[in-house]
């Protein structure tokens, strides 16, 4: 286990590194040639407490929040894949986002996360997790059985696409 860091500018400079590494991971995987700004900044900057990231509408920014610098790596890797497949969205599968409406849209969390375009990014960051780090976050706790089915579903056609 590495030692921890206590100096705050290093424990910022570690956790932008391993950013920028995730940042490189997903854009390889999803081909994407250009990769966005990503910017860390106050938790308390985001709409809800349990946001960790956002993409901006155009896709040249990546907001992630300070809080993760202290969270385990798979919520970083998470989170940041997450917003990568949202922006792989707008470009490849722009149909997954005809209909999408923003989480302060709806009253549940389940029905947020039944949209299409959040199916898919939550299955991709499942995916990148397993990939990168042999993790899978535990959505079926935090989401419930019915959205965690879809994702798992999306999951297997993910890793069918990528097979090719």
């Amino acid at each position: 286990m590495a030692p921890e860091i206590t100096n705050p500018r290093r424990r910022i400079a570690r956790f932008r590194r391993f950013v920028d590494n995730v940042s490189a991971t997903n854009a390889m995987n999803l081909g994407l040639r250009k990769l966005p700004e990503i910017q860390i900044k106050p938790a308390d900057s985001f709409d809800s407490p349990t946001m960790r990231a956002c993409a901006s509408s155009d896709g040249k920014v990546i907001l992630a929040s300070d809080r993760l610098i202290d969270l385990p790596a798979a919520d970083t890797v998470f989170a940041v894949s997450h917003e990568f497949r949202h922006i792989w969205q707008r470009t490849f599968a722009p149909d997954m986002l005809v209909d999408y409406k923003p989480r302060d849209q709806f009253d549940d969390t389940v029905t947020y996360n039944l949209q299409p375009a959040e199916i898919d990014a939550n299955a991709w960051g499942c995916i990148v997790c397993d990939d990168l780090l042999h993790l899978r976050p535990l959505l079926e706790d935090s989401l419930g059985p019915v959205v965690w089915e879809a994702i798992r579903k999306r999951m297997g056609e993910i890793a069918k696409e990528l097979r090719g």
